[in-house]
Formats: structure tokens, C-alpha cells, sequence
């Protein structure tokens, strides 16, 4: 047994130890640097050997390569409704576990905390981006203590290692774990992570050697039983069946949460973070055009294709990286916030993990990690870059569109940067109850997420789609949908 504290190699880490009061400050966080030569060979190995000693002195081990992320429409509302109890001061239910009285207490003070951390060091923080960084950490714990807490009502300890974390929001729910009592290893061996200074002194690291590329096996739960070496330990995790996780209600204390006071904008009709099917695979529904009166004064100038070719700075190429920094697709994006906002596809930016973003006479290429919200109903996502932007403006909506309006698209089909092309309104489409619009400007793989201007560069549109089986059958998520989803990043 090893004292808590001490953990200078990955070896330590799997040693059965005496884990800290939950009253101290410190706890066990590690970034495990590098790779050795026997790397993947030296974990494998201990987690063959340990791992069932974890378990006959009931405690539990958990390897993760990367954490999921909630899209389904009933996981989002399920845990924003959550948040939202925990902002009223109520500990809510855990879809998948059941949490015992300590380990509750533990959770909510840790979250209080993390949130707290969150929005005090991270610039310009909205109440969307605050609400959805908490639905990820609620998620996210509920799917991993679920994993670790099925079997026994309290666990001695819990053991966490997660393969090289590199977005911020991640580093912080296993530093929210840590908080909570588990004992939690980074296994950082391509790079160590990119963090604010105030998130990074969560944990502690130690060096193994110099980077690498090896690839872990996936873990796989072994099995063993043999007496049990004693372990004590005050990092309480428990479990237990489908009734009150806290007991009876006899002389249960209160839980009161503290999330951190947050400024109050303007309200939205989005919720930014409902989801649902993907746009484009339910049933075409005919829209009846509706007659428009066209005002006769105060009319204004409409732009030459020329002027409007000239918005195409303001509309940006997107790379999509996996994990391991490979492309794994393009699209294109719209300035919208002088913050960073770039709005884009949800079908774009879902499977990505850091995003790639190329601005138009600027050879510098900006990377983040920061998908502030999305909402696949509407196929819409929002990310952000550390970047001062020059903004389109979104059509307010002051006359109806009409068929046969004569429009511009800017987008990156193929690769190619900031292609425009003209067209027209062509319809008005529904699928999946999302009201689209058609139009003709061609536009080929890699325009999703580009912009589709009226004659005044305004933002009518996002292009998201186009039917391979005809010509110049393009579709774009119209501006109401834009403006329920992103109002509050528009400036």
C-alpha cells in the first residue's frame, strides 16, 4: 500500500492506496507525460494483475479512450432539466446510478466547484455555454460511475485512466471525478494537454519519457478472485437499486448546490441543446405559399455581385480532426459573434474533436477544441475561435422570402476556399417538421455550413444539404432557425 501523495510513475497509481480526506484539497489528479519502451506492454500488465485485487476489495477500475457525447433529444433534455434542479438548490436523479448520501454530497459540491471554476476563468462565458458544459459533466458522470457502481451499494475506491484528454471540458469532468474522490491518471503519451493555468493546477504530472504515438489496447475487464489485501479508504462511491439513492428520509440533511451567479441576457426561444433526428430523412411536406405585400418605401440598395463577393471574408473553411489530429472532413462556416462565434452544420462538426478554421487572407490557422452548442434538429452547431471577427449580419425577417428572390452562396465545396456562386429561392421545403429553403446556387461537399445571402448580404440561410439525383436541388436551414439557435452570440 502506498502513501496518497506519492505517485511518481503509473506503477504507483496501481497500487491499492490510503486515499485522502475529503476536507483536504489535494486530490489524486495525474498526468502521466510520455512513454516508456515497455509502455502499452507495462499497462497492460498492471491492469491484469491489479485490477481484480480492485474488485475483491471492492473498489473499481476504469480505462477510457474518450468520453461520448449526448445527442439524443431525451439525454439533453433529461440533464439540462437536471442542471436546472441543481441551480434551485435539489440534488436530481442520475439516470444510471444511484449515488449513496456521502457520495451525493461529493457530487454536488464538486460540481458547485467545477462550475464555478468554469465560468470565473473562461472569457466571456454565456448562460448557454455555462448550461451546456454542465449537461456534459451530468452526462458524463452518470455514464462513467455507472459503469463502475452497478454492482455493491458503496465502493472503497474508484481508479480512473483516460488516454490522451486534449479538450478542455474533458480535463475538467476528470477533474470534477478527482474532486469527487476518485483517483484519476491522464495518460498523456502523444502530448500533454492544453489548458487555462487555473484548470491545469487541478492536477499534478510526472514524466515517463519523451512522446510518442503508441496505441493502447482496448481494456477489457478481467477477472480473477483472491483474498483481499486491506485497503482503507474515505473516497466514498456507492450504488444500489432502483429506490431513493439517499435512503429514508429520516434525518437526511439537506443538499444545497451553489452554481455561480450568471449574467442574465436577452431570452431566446432556443434551448440550444434539444436534439433529435438528422435534417433531410423524414417525409417532404408541401408548404403553401402564404401572399407578400413588398413595402414600396424606404427600400434599400441592393449589393452587386461584386460587394457581395467581398462578404466572403467573412465566411471561413472548417477542418474536422479525430482524436488523433487526422482530417476526417471539411465544411464551411459563418462568422455570426465578433467573440469567435462561427456558426456551421451540426453534420459538419459532430464527429469532430478539434476543428481546423482557415479565414480568408489570413495565413495564420486557428485550432480550438470549443463547440460551444449544437442542436442536431436544426443541424446546427456553434463554435469559437480566440479571434476578433468581423461578423454577418442575419436577415431580421422584415418581409417574407419570396420564390424566385435572387440569392448568393459562399461556401468551400470540395476543398475549395470561398467559391460563390448566384441563384434563386426555388422553395419552400419541410422535412422533420424543420422548415428549409430551397434554392439553385450550386453547391457542392464541403458548402455545408456555408452562408446563402439575399442582394443585401444578409444571412437568409445555411447551406446544409443538396439532392444528388437532380441539379441545383440545394437546401439551407433558414434565418428564424439561425436566430432561435445563435441570437445570443450575434454581435
Amino acid at each position: 500500500m502506498t502513501e496518497y501523495g506519492k505517485i511518481n510513475n503509473i506503477a504507483d497509481f496501481f497500487e491499492i492506496q490510503n486515499c485522502p480526506d475529503k476536507t483536504k484539497e489535494k486530490k489524486c489528479f495525474y498526468r502521466a507525460l510520455g512513454e516508456t519502451a515497455d509502455y502499452a506492454s507495462q499497462i497492460v500488465r498492471l491492469e491484469g494483475a491489479k485490477v481484480p485485487d480492485f474488485k475483491n476489495c471492492n473498489g473499481a477500475y476504469l480505462r477510457l479512450r474518450e468520453l461520448p457525447m449526448p445527442v439524443k433529444a431525451e439525454e439533453i433534455s433529461y440533464y439540462t432539466e437536471m442542471y436546472h434542479s441543481f441551480e434551485k438548490g435539489m440534488y436530481p436523479a442520475f439516470r444510471n446510478f444511484l449515488p449513496s448520501e456521502k457520495m451525493s454530497n461529493a457530487i454536488s459540491e464538486s460540481f458547485s466547484r467545477v462550475c464555478r471554476l468554469f465560468r470565473e476563468n473562461k472569457a466571456q462565458v454565456t448562460d448557454s455555454m455555462l448550461s451546456n458544459f454542465a449537461v456534459k459533466i451530468l452526462f458524463w458522470t452518470d455514464y462513467v460511475f455507472s459503469r463502475n457502481m452497478l454492482n455493491g451499494s458503496e465502493r472503497a475506491f474508484i481508479k480512473i485512466t483516460a488516454e490522451n484528454v486534449q479538450k478542455e471540458q474533458e480535463y475538467l469532468f476528470y477533474g470534477f471525478l478527482a474532486l469527487t474522490g476518485c483517483e484519476v491518471l491522464l495518460l498523456q503519451n502523444r502530448k500533454d494537454v492544453s489548458v487555462r493555468d487555473a484548470f491545469l493546477q487541478l492536477s499534478d504530472s510526472f514524466i515517463l519519457g519523451s512522446f510518442g504515438n503508441t496505441v493502447l489496447p482496448e481494456y477489457i475487464p478481467v477477472m480473477k478472485e483472491e483474498p483481499c489485501v486491506k485497503a482503507e479508504s474515505n473516497a466514498a462511491v456507492g450504488n444500489g437499486s432502483l429506490t431513493d439513492p439517499r435512503g429514508k428520509k429520516e434525518n437526511r440533511p439537506n443538499i444545497k448546490v451553489s452554481i455561480p451567479a450568471r449574467e442574465r441576457h436577452r431570452k431566446s426561444n432556443a434551448t440550444g441543446t434539444v436534439a433529435g433526428k438528422q435534417v433531410g430523412t423524414g417525409q417532404e411536406q408541401t408548404v403553401v405559399n402564404k401572399t407578400v405585400i413588398i413595402p414600396t418605401g424606404n427600400r434599400r440598395e441592393e449589393k452587386s455581385f461584386e460587394e457581395l463577393a467581398r462578404l466572403a471574408s467573412s465566411v471561413v473553411m472548417i477542418a474536422v480532426h479525430d482524436r488523433e489530429q487526422n482530417v476526417i472532413g471539411t465544411g464551411s462556416g459563418i462568422m455570426i459573434g465578433t467573440d469567435g462565434y462561427i456558426l456551421t452544420n451540426f453534420h459538419v462538426a459532430e464527429r469532430g474533436r478539434v476543428y481546423s478554421v482557415r479565414i480568408e487572407n489570413d495565413d495564420q490557422i486557428y485550432q480550438t477544441d470549443e463547440l460551444i452548442k449544437y442542436h442536431p434538429d436544426f443541424d446546427l452547431a456553434l463554435i469559437r475561435i480566440d479571434k476578433r471577427l468581423n461578423p454577418l449580419h442575419v436577415y431580421s425577417g422584415a418581409s417574407e422570402l419570396v420564390r424566385g428572390q435572387k440569392v448568393v452562396a459562399i461556401g468551400s465545396p470540395l476543398g475549395m476556399f470561398n467559391s460563390v456562386s448566384d441563384g434563386i429561392i426555388s422553395g419552400f421545403r419541410k422535412f422533420d417538421d424543420l422548415d428549409m429553403i430551397q434554392f439553385t446556387a450550386p453547391i457542392s461537399h464541403g458548402s455545408s455550413g456555408g452562408a446563402v445571402l439575399n442582394m443585401y448580404g444578409e444571412v437568409i440561410g445555411i447551406s446544409t444539404a443538396g439532392l444528388d439525383d437532380g441539379q441545383n436541388l440545394n437546401l439551407a436551414v433558414g434565418y428564424q432557425n439561425i436566430r432561435r439557435f445563435a441570437g445570443n452570440f450575434m454581435k
